[in-house]
């Protein structure tokens, strides 16, 4: 009701306004004076329109408000209208969601009055789900890897007959699963692939237990292989080592993908070396023409003199440093402490006067030209000279 034209009104509702809002139904009038001062009333029935009852709801129909993807509901208004007007544009009394949205009406009463049902909240299942993988799909024998639903379902239905959200595989192939959800929806994953590579098989080039001699270096390392990493159990980390202590000895490689084994051990064990030492059959100092036996206190499987020969024992007639190198069954060797042998030559000892000339009953005395430690005369004596008177004897040291 609009008297803005006047200069003064007063409304049936004692309202002193221009204009009015009501909201119930009933009779309302206005008091208008004009600028004459002229008095004027007016009088209109204003009739408001109950709300229907019930008020317009949807409902589903058939297929309910959650229904597979692919799948459609059917949703209607529980009571009629003259006119309405579905979200999707559809006017007609039923309508059909096919699609994960959210379902109301506008419905036009016989009044011509619009209302707004109720919404219906439809949802769509989910047509495909995927499986997300937790480490890796290359994986080496021996490993495993999991594989997992990226979404919740109410029963798993895997490829290996599994059942549950993840599973862990260790085995070559392809993983798929289909999802049942709450109302018997299903989605299928696709495949997922997993590989398995083979380990690696470290040989040592040394297979069996080694035996070396002590001081020695034993070198140990693979028979003709190369792989991207190694790790000795002594943690050395290159292809091959040296080793100069006892003990057992293992190495893991890594190839070019990432798969890890060890070899099998082998075990180093080092041997005292023999410890010869010289003996002999008598004095290591005797006279030329003479001889002496060397040997040493063991028995050996080689042995190689500083003469040349390879006997165990030797005969020695002459002045001189003699040592022995022996090598036992596996070739350890050793060589002894030189022994040093010492021959004196025989010296004729030089007896003067020679041929001497004596008168009768004069004599002569024969004495050597050199001292000796020992003296025995032709004529018995043991003395360092001797005298004589008688000729024609011939004298000598023996």
């Amino acid at each position: 009701m609009d008297t803005s034209a006047y200069q003064s009104f007063t409304c049936s509702n004692n309202v002193v306004d221009s204009s009015i809002e009501v909201a119930q139904s009933g009779q309302y009038s206005v008091e208008r004076i004009d600028t004459n001062s002229c008095v004027t009333r007016d009088t209109i029935a204003i009739t408001v329109n109950p709300q229907p009852d019930p008020l317009p709801s949807v409902t589903p129909v058939q297929g309910g408000k959650n229904f597979c993807y692919g799948d459609s509901s059917e949703v209607e208004l529980t009571n009629s209208f003259p006119g309405n007007s579905w979200t999707n544009s559809d006017t007609s009394q039923t309508t059909y969601v096919d699609t994960t949205q959210s379902v109301s009406n506008k419905v036009t009463d016989q009044n011509n009055c619009r209302w707004n049902s109720d919404t219906l909240q439809a949802t769509a299942s989910i047509a495909n789900v995927s499986i997300d993988v937790v480490d890796s799909t290359l994986i080496c024998q021996g490993d495993s890897t999991q594989l997992q639903v990226n979404r919740a379902f109410e029963v798993y239905e895997w490829s290996n007959d599994s059942s549950t959200r993840s599973i862990t595989v260790d085995q070559a192939g392809n993983y798929s699963v289909k999802g049942i959800d709450s109302i018997g929806c299903t989605a299928n994953s696709d495949s997922i692939k997993v590989g398995v590579n083979s380990l690696p098989e470290p040989s040592l080039a040394v297979s069996n237990d080694t035996l070396a001699c002590k001081g020695d270096l034993v070198n140990l390392g693979l028979a003709n292989q190369t792989f991207q990493e190694y790790e000795w159990n002594n943690g050395d980390t290159t292809s091959s080592i040296r080793v100069d202590q006892g003990d057992t000895f293992q190495v893991t490689v890594t190839d070019s993908n990432a798969c890890s084994n060890t070899s099998d051990s082998v075990r180093v064990n080092f041997k005292p070396n023999p410890d010869p030492s010289l003996d002999s059959t008598g004095a290591l100092a005797f006279c030329k023409g003479d001889s002496v036996t060397l040997f040493t206190n063991s028995s050996y499987s080689n042995y190689d003199w500083s003469t040349g020969a390879n006997d165990s024992q030797i005969t020695v007639k002459n002045t001189g440093n003699y040592s022995l190198t022996v090598g036992d069954s596996i070739g350890c060797t050793s060589t002894t402490n030189a022994l040093s042998i010492e021959v004196d030559p025989i010296q004729k000892p030089d007896l003067s006067p020679d041929n001497a000339v004596l008168c009768s009953g004069a004599t002569v005395n024969f004495d050597p030209d050199n001292a000796y430690a020992d003296y025995d005369w032709s004529n018995g004596s043991s003395q360092s000279s001797i005298e004589v008177s008688s000729s024609g004897a011939k004298w000598a040291i023996r």
